[in-house]
């Protein structure tokens, strides 16, 4: 009796494990697409005031960045759903290699978008 609770809570910490992590992605890839949308938009409004924008290359740079980001989002929820769907819930290995590859791959090209962001803001506005 013990050893099927701790069969089920094992279970249970898993699929919040799968939840916590698919949950992270989408937000990624939320704030991925807000970002470009909102740099594509306001873009002209980074100038200085009668200048243009000056390094539009990084702003492109980073908005590849965020679609690749997008891309491997996708990839990471695909691989989590793969995982559920093969291991019906009975053994759930969130260190898979497709897991882990997609989703570290997602937060670093996330990373670097929002770096190159970053970078783009501070030479058009100061």
């Amino acid at each position: 009796m013990a050893d099927n609770s701790k069969t089920e809570l094992d279970k249970s910490a898993n699929l919040v494990a799968f939840e916590f992590t698919r949950s992270w992605s989408v937000l990624m890839i939320t704030l991925s697409t807000g970002s470009i949308l909102f740099t594509a938009v306001f873009q002209d409004k980074f100038g200085a005031t009668g200048e243009g924008i000056s390094s539009p290359e990084i702003l492109l740079s980073s908005w590849i960045l965020f679609g690749m980001s997008i891309i491997f989002g996708i990839g990471s929820i695909g691989s989590l759903v793969s995982q559920l769907i093969v291991s019906q819930g009975e053994y759930l290995d969130l260190y898979r290699n497709p897991i882990r590859i997609f989703f570290a791959f997602q937060l670093s090209f996330f990373l670097s978008g929002v770096g190159l962001v970053l970078v783009f803001v501070s030479q058009n506005l100061f």
